[in-house]
């Protein structure tokens, strides 16, 4: 063990920096090079132990949910985190051990309204819908099927009303591009109005949805995933610019 009084009696131990206080301890006693030899281990053991059960790399576009005894949620984003040991804090249940995706999923359906002077339109919308980080803990409690009815409901919704305020089918055939930018204004702030319930999407699902196209329902799946693909692309294009 250290001899800690011939340590103390060392001209201003307390004073000394951190190598005199390690040089101090190695020459206290018989024992200092092993009881040096002994801190370097523990020091060592003490490393591996953050390194393998509380140091955490998270991989781009996840986030890792941790709860801890109390049932309380902490998310991590990608990168390196810290995780309490096991019995303090664990990843969250679920199929992927606690990580979920933040990649956003595209989502195509079609859907037929009736334009002012009651003569119908069938069109397809297109969109992709992500996860919101801050509410992940939200995200998690309910299926993927669920997420998507609610965000493809509400699009609908949105729809019904938008297309209903032009004269006819080629005045809304016409403006297709125009739609979509609308829905995407009004996606998110819908809450409460006549285009859809009053159900927050971002808090009670999780979800966020934007990049909006419309296009002819006659027209190929294939070309409809292309359109959706270069409208995603001139966006991202534009972001890059600002």
């Amino acid at each position: 063990m250290v001899n800690f009084s011939v340590l103390y009696s060392q001209s201003r131990f307390r004073f000394q920096g951190p190598f005199e206080i390690l040089k101090a301890t190695a020459n206290a006693g018989q024992g200092g090079c092993m009881n040096t030899l002994m801190i370097a281990g523990i020091l060592l053991l003490l490393f591996w132990f953050v390194r393998e059960y509380m140091l955490v790399f998270v991989n781009e576009n996840t986030a890792l949910l941790l709860v801890d005894a109390r049932g309380r949620i902490r998310k991590l984003k990608p990168g390196i985190g810290f995780m309490m040991p096991w019995f303090l804090e664990r990843p969250v249940e679920n199929p992927k051990g606690g990580v979920v995706a933040l990649r956003a999923v595209p989502v195509t359906f079609t859907g037929v309204y009736e334009a002012k002077d009651k003569s119908t339109i069938k069109v397809s919308t297109s969109f992709l819908i992500k996860p919101v980080f801050e509410y992940l803990e939200d995200y998690i409690k309910i299926d993927d099927k669920k997420r998507v009815d609610a965000a493809v409901e509400r699009v609908r919704s949105i729809m019904s009303i938008l297309i209903h305020e032009y004269p006819d089918r080629d005045a809304v055939m016409m403006k297709l591009e125009e739609i979509g930018v609308k829905i995407d204004k009004k996606f998110s702030s819908a809450v409460g109005d006549s285009a859809g319930s009053n159900i927050d999407l971002e808090k009670y699902f999780g979800i966020s949805a934007n990049q909006f196209v419309i296009g002819d329902a006659e027209l190929p799946p294939e070309l409809i995933a292309a359109q959706t693909k270069l409208e995603a692309q001139k966006k991202e294009n534009q972001t890059r610019k600002l």
